[in-house]
């Protein structure tokens, strides 16, 4: 853009605008007429232009039509950025110096009740009134060629993924041990602390402490898990019973791992997505594109129930648990359609290749944009195509209470078990020091057996050192590796210093050397 000219944005007495972009009534058909404008910016140009004054905030606009209001804000966006690129003659800066787009094609905003109420630009509206596009239901028609839901579950991707499998095994084992009165521990720590049950990854699930005070407590769960497995329904009264005994038993609150075990007891009656706000983030977007779905409730359970319920009556699926499932493939097809405006949806790999190859070379990768515009999904896509698994990739969301402690780790208050009701405290990991071991063990997996004690741990690396002499380890920076042996006595590990870095066993330089001793105490 070398010829572009630079235009500020004015923020006076809560009006927001840029008076002098001069865009032509001529100019703004030309670029209605350019083919990059697709069906969806034409839609929500005619509902804004509807609207009377052509004023509307993307709030009563989005309740007018019943969709999230991030559906107008990131189409708007978008054509502005559209708009900007066709004409390629200036590019509007705000009062941060940052890349501004609505007031491209929007002359003015109000800031209204804590919400910015935008009216169009006089000449835009001119331009459409002369080519006729100001009636919302000219493009509405877009719809009908929307894919069935029965075509995106039969081209989907879900039920063909190794996701899918560890759910089918999960359900198994559950029906078998339901069938045989009998919950193995097996069974019981897939349903509740596995992060690789096929129902969901967690970044943080129940502690081992936890954990066992829930198994000894087993006969309450065994009781409300048999009567949702065998009545294939769950009430939520019974929901909020099973989360307060836990709670009373834990002293923390484990929704998510609750709402994950009665995601695997109900196959093909609510979803496999636990996480609220993961669930709401993907059925406010499909409400979007397919507003004839049920009504959003904002009651996790019964917007399930209801959901699966309906992409049931929608859908022929080959097995019932599919239906599961089925939001996965749905929102796939969701975001593709929100981000191309184009029902057929061609798969243009370009800009994934590009964002996977920035983030090899460096490492870090930041995309910014209003909830509901695919960022998720972009980053999983990212994941994936440099070779993670799905239960390899985690999430974590900073809020103003968020901190060290929550990220990395910290103190955290524990009960005396003794019964005396005093309060110490106990280290506890965070979500990435949690996350970080999840990785090391993974890793760790591909070629060794685990071993989840200290003692056996030692004698597995003194026995290897003794056979191999030594073991590199690479550093966290990736800028070289260290050398760790056993010192003389193999009781403690060293990291002797060799003349010219050559290795000759015994051959090491005195006072340059580290030990690092096993405490017997």
């Amino acid at each position: 853009m070398e010829n572009s000219i630079l235009k500020k944005t004015v923020n006076s007495d809560g009006r927001y605008f840029c008076d002098d972009l001069d865009i032509t009534v001529e100019e703004w058909k030309k670029v209605l007429h350019d083919t990059t404008i697709n069906e969806n910016y034409k839609l929500w140009l005619a509902r804004f232009y509807q609207e009377s004054e052509h004023k509307a905030s993307c709030k009563s606009i989005g309740e007018k039509y019943k969709c999230n209001p991030q559906s107008p804000n990131a189409t708007i966006t978008s054509f502005g950025k559209a708009a900007r690129k066709i004409l390629n003659r200036f590019e509007v800066k705000d009062t941060d110096n940052k890349p501004t787009y609505w007031v491209i094609p929007m002359k003015s905003g109000y800031c209204v009740d804590g919400y910015f109420e935008w009216t169009m630009r006089d000449e835009l509206v001119q331009a459409m009134e002369e080519l006729n596009m100001t009636n919302p239901h000219d493009f509405e028609g877009n719809k009908n060629k929307l894919k069935t839901w029965q075509e995106i579950y039969d081209e989907g991707n879900w039920i063909n993924t190794q996701w899918d499998d560890r759910y089918l095994e999960t359900i198994n084992l559950i029906r078998e041990n339901v069938e045989n009165i009998h919950w193995t521990n097996d069974c019981i720590y897939r349903l509740l602390k596995s992060s690789n049950n096929g129902l969901s990854s967690l970044n943080w699930g129940l502690s081992n402490e936890h954990f066992e005070k829930i198994n000894k407590n087993w006969n309450f769960y065994e009781e409300s898990f048999n009567k949702i497995w065998t009545e294939r329904n769950i009430s939520q009264d019974l929901l909020e019973s099973i989360l307060t005994k836990t709670q009373e038993l834990t002293g923390k609150n484990y929704s998510l791992v609750i709402n994950r075990a009665i995601c695997g007891l109900l196959p093909g009656i609510i979803t496999s997505a636990p996480s609220t706000e993961f669930f709401y983030e993907r059925l406010n977007l499909i409400k979007d594109i397919f507003p004839e779905i049920p009504e959003i409730t904002g009651n996790w359970l019964l917007d399930n129930l209801n959901f699966v319920s309906y992409c049931k009556e929608q859908v022929d699926f080959q097995e019932e648990y599919h239906a599961s499932g089925f939001i996965f493939d749905l929102y796939d097809y969701c975001i593709k359609l929100s981000s191309t405006g184009d029902p057929t949806m061609a798969q243009d790999n370009t800009l994934l290749d590009k964002y996977t190859n920035m983030l090899k070379n460096t490492h870090n990768l930041i995309l910014t944009g209003a909830p509901g515009t695919g960022k998720t999904y972009l980053a999983r896509q990212i994941a994936e195509k440099m070779g993670c698994q799905t239960d390899e990739i985690g999430f974590v969301q900073f809020h103003p209470s968020y901190d060290y402690t929550d990220f990395v780790e910290g103190l955290r208050p524990v009960q005396d078990e003794s019964g005396s009701g005093q309060i110490g405290f106990e280290r506890k990991d965070g979500v990435f020091k949690e996350f970080c071991a999840r990785a090391l063990k993974s890793s760790f997996c591909d070629t060794h057996e685990i071993v989840d004690n200290f003692e056996e741990c030692w004698k597995k690396l003194v026995d290897d050192l003794n056979e191999n002499d030594f073991i590199e380890i690479s550093l966290i920076s990736g800028k070289g590796d260290f050398r760790i042996e056993l010192n003389e006595y193999g009781t403690g590990l060293a990291n002797r210093t060799y003349e010219n870095d050559d290795y000759i066993k015994g051959n090491w330089i005195p006072r340059k050397s580290k030990f690092f001793f096993l405490n017997s105490a």
